[in-house]
């Protein structure tokens, strides 16, 4: 983001990035049992944020680890085993209702569901100063909440950490589940860059 503010406290319309996320969630269902996973060091300034916004939305707090994996395995030990677990991007507050309600409905049916949008732009693999292009009809963006049964998930997160396992559905396939995928949307976008800040204001 090229700036010293961690991007998921950044304001969105006045308001920090992760509180406008949490709140989606909170106000598809208010039973939602919401855990933010947040590095140590953060903890005290997201305290700070709640106050300065009286940001009352229930939810508790576990520490990140060093890679995704571990935040998550972190994350999951405040979860119980039965049930329905979503693990969603503190920086897509854009998620729908729609995309939550989806994605709950398919993991409680198929155990693991992930939403995806098909790629629009001709894509190019490049080795060595060489390419070609990639039929991109098989290509897909992976978006979040990624949702699965409960059980399910910590069963897949018992598996020592591997470098390819950059998101949970690629654990949940390494133990030999299938994972259902559903249509994500366009809007429900990753605020990783200074522009991608800025289209989400315009969308808000």
């Amino acid at each position: 983001m090229g700036c010293e503010t961690p991007k998921q406290f950044l304001r969105l319309c006045g308001k920090p990035i992760l509180m406008k996320t949490m709140e989606v969630f909170h106000n598809y269902s208010t039973g939602i049992n919401l855990v933010l996973v947040l590095h140590p060091d953060l903890m005290v300034q997201w305290d700070k944020l709640c106050e300065q916004h009286r940001f009352q939305v229930p939810h508790r707090i576990t520490p990140g680890g060093k890679e995704r994996y571990h935040s998550v395995k972190n994350g999951l030990e405040l979860v119980e085993d039965d049930g329905l677990v979503a693990v969603h991007d503190g920086v897509r507050p854009l998620v729908s209702e729609r995309i939550i309600a989806d994605s709950f409905t398919m993991a409680a049916t198929f155990g693991a569901a992930i939403p995806v949008l098909p790629l629009n732009e001709t894509i190019r693999e490049i080795r060595e100063g060489q390419g070609h292009v990639v039929d991109r009809s098989f290509l897909f963006s992976v978006q979040t909440p990624q949702t699965f049964q409960a059980g399910l998930l910590k069963k897949a997160y018992l598996q020592d950490y591997r470098r390819e396992f950059t998101d949970d559905a690629v654990l949940v396939e390494a133990i030999g589940h299938k994972v259902h995928y559903f249509p994500g949307e366009s809007r429900n976008i990753k605020i990783t860059r200074q522009e991608d800040l800025l289209l989400a204001e315009m969308m808000v």
